[in-house]
């Protein structure tokens, strides 16, 4: 089950309901800085795909992306890029529509976390205790 829910910690709607298990999950940076709520979130799945869904949870798009699960996803900060990564140790770029674009970092085990730079132009992971 996906909930929003407010800021004071209350309930607001059931979002949607998934039959694969949820490791992350990121709204779609939006143009007034985030506030107001994005229309698009990114799903990150333990099966290796990652789901494009609409705020009314609708799936938009469901990408097979990565060998076991993926652990990690994020949004670039303007929102033209999308970065996964998982249990296969891969770091991989996509467009904002779910498109492939690159392999960027291969690690030699599980990918746990992983961010953009504030300016989009790298991503930091990890990887057992290495941060890359």
């Amino acid at each position: 089950l996906i909930w929003l829910w407010n800021v004071e910690g209350e309930p607001l709607a059931l979002t949607a309901e998934v039959e694969i298990c949820a490791t992350s999950l990121r709204w779609h940076p939006t143009a007034s800085g985030g506030r107001g709520g994005g229309e698009t979130f990114v799903l990150a799945c333990v099966d290796g795909s990652f789901k494009l869904m609409s705020k009314q949870g609708r799936v938009e798009k469901s990408v097979p992306a990565h060998t076991g699960a993926l652990t990690a996803v994020g949004w670039s900060h303007d929102g033209t890029s999308l970065a996964t990564a998982g249990e296969d140790g891969a770091v991989k770029s996509w467009s904002r529509n779910g498109m492939f674009r690159a392999n960027l970092a291969q690690a030699e085990g599980t990918v746990y976390a992983m961010c953009w730079s504030p300016d989009s132009d790298q991503i930091l992971y990890s990887s057992g205790k290495h941060l890359v």
